[in-house]
């Protein structure tokens, strides 16, 4: 079966031999590929509504995965059984992510690996995940249909972050062309806000100053590995 580039990513990214739930599965695509390509992986497809599930059920019996997929109703990660050791969060904010973490952060001590792909906010995402007690073990942005996500791998253990590292990426992010086409647009976004911000108003220009010249930092790091 085919899946998007943003999917791809994120079952490359899952561990060997671990017990997968992933949380808000859509039509359970993930779920599908990673049991059809990958040698002893369990997946759980949960969702909170039950239309997503009702197509997720029948991908799964059209592939006939009924017995080697479980699906699963429920809000966040309760639907999480003792053997799940990895959790998958794709296809939502990441302040919604964060918040189902945390809400359930007492259900986070059998997990080893937290692959996470947030629509939005990646320094708050990776902030707020470090202090729940992961650190970053590989990220990398991915570029699918004209729009930039990011694809993370947390792993158990403590680690101190830069300021630069939460808001572009920490030293395990991958360098590759969509890595530069992201930093470069969003190079160019910043630009134009600052200069918008009349010259006098500076509470609003310098964060974003900061922003700018962390970001240049970051593009400088790229060029050197001449991508």
């Amino acid at each position: 079966m085919r899946i998007n580039k943003r999917l791809k990513s994120v079952a490359n990214f899952v561990l060997e031999d671990s017990n997968v739930i992933d949380v808000g599965c859509d039509h359970a695509l993930l779920c599908i590929y990673l049991t059809k390509n990958r040698t002893n992986i369990k997946c759980i497809a949960s969702d909170a509504k039950e239309g997503p599930l009702k197509q997720a059920r029948n991908n799964i019996k059209k592939y006939g995965l009924d017995d080697k997929i479980k699906v699963k109703l429920g809000d966040g990660i309760s639907t999480i059984e003792d053997e799940t050791d990895v959790i998958v969060i794709s296809g939502m904010g990441g302040i919604t992510m964060v918040d189902i973490l945390t809400k359930y952060k007492d259900r986070l001590g059998n997990i080893k690996q937290l692959v996470l792909s947030p629509n939005s906010d990646f320094y708050h995402v990776r902030k707020s995940v470090n202090k729940l007690g992961f650190k970053v073990d590989k990220e990398e942005i991915v570029k699918d249909k004209d729009k930039f996500y990011l694809v993370i791998s947390f792993v158990k253990g403590k680690k101190r972050y830069s300021k630069r590292q939460l808001l572009y990426g920490t030293n395990v992010i991958k360098y590759n062309k969509d890595l530069k086409s992201y930093y470069r647009d969003l190079f160019l976004t910043l630009f134009n806000q600052y200069y918008r911000i009349p010259e006098k108003n500076l509470r609003q220009r310098i964060p974003l100053r900061i922003k700018i010249r962390l970001l240049t930092n970051s593009l400088h790091k790229m060029n050197k590995k001449r991508i």
